[in-house]
């Protein structure tokens, strides 16, 4: 049974604080509380963000950006799909297409997924086919967070439509750049035109974890506690 007694005031027995008049609190209570509390904090799932790019158009020079469900883009160039609607095209050369794209959401977020639509090369490698349409590592993804890069790969964009799964590297970014690539230099060969290669993606996935309705009864729970344990050594009391 929990007594009342005016606010302020240790329980004779050391066990409640009254924090609001007539209101006794227990430690355990508060303890159990925030145990909850951080339960559901930990236990909130991530919500995604997919930009299908169904309203970017052709190739656009006056376009600076472009935004969809939370997320932005922007490119070292001009953003447009390439014949493909719902799409983003890059270029590695020879265009005003953009070569690298940016993707931002305003806070942090975890790089899930994206489609690729390979548009075949014009390599002609040392010793290849002698078609001039070559396979080379033409894309590139880079997480970045605070400006510095957490994350990097680079690999070939494949022949047909395919699916690109990020790994737990890229987790927590500010940025995530995917580019179009030239050919190494160390592979010898050379381009019969501009671009050398160039593909266009789709159903760029990010994740964030948002802030749980339940953060801010957290910290006031937080705050309370601490309150208590400095009412406790001001008094020389013993709160259970």
């Amino acid at each position: 049974m929990i007594s009342v007694y005016p606010a302020g005031i240790l329980h004779p027995g050391g066990d409640l604080f009254n924090f609001v008049p007539g209101v006794g609190v227990s430690m355990r209570v508060i303890a159990k509380f925030l145990a909850t509390v951080l339960f559901v904090f930990l236990t909130v799932p991530a919500s995604a963000a997919v930009m299908t790019f169904k309203d970017l158009p052709f190739l656009n020079p006056f376009l600076t950006e472009y935004r969809e469900n939370g997320i932005t883009m922007t490119g070292d160039g001009d953003l447009g799909h390439f014949g493909l609607s719902g799409t983003a095209h890059l270029d590695d050369s020879g265009t005003s297409f953009a070569q690298f794209l940016t993707f931002t959401t305003g806070r942090r977020f975890n790089a899930v997924q994206f489609d690729i639509f390979p548009l075949g090369t014009d390599f002609c490698a040392d010793g290849g086919s002698g078609a001039c349409n070559d396979p080379y590592d033409n894309v590139s993804v880079q997480g970045f967070r605070g400006g510095a890069v957490v994350a990097e790969d680079i690999f070939f964009g494949g022949e047909n439509l395919n699916t690109y799964v990020f790994g737990a590297d890229y987790s927590n970014l500010d940025q995530l750049v995917i580019g179009a690539l030239l050919p190494n230099a160390a592979l010898g060969g050379f381009c019969i035109d501009a671009p050398c290669g160039h593909f266009s993606i789709d159903n760029v996935e990010l994740s964030a974890v948002p802030l749980p309705a339940a953060l801010p009864l957290f910290s006031a729970a937080l705050g309370l506690l601490g309150f208590l344990g400095w009412r406790r050594r001001r008094t020389g009391g013993a709160i259970a």
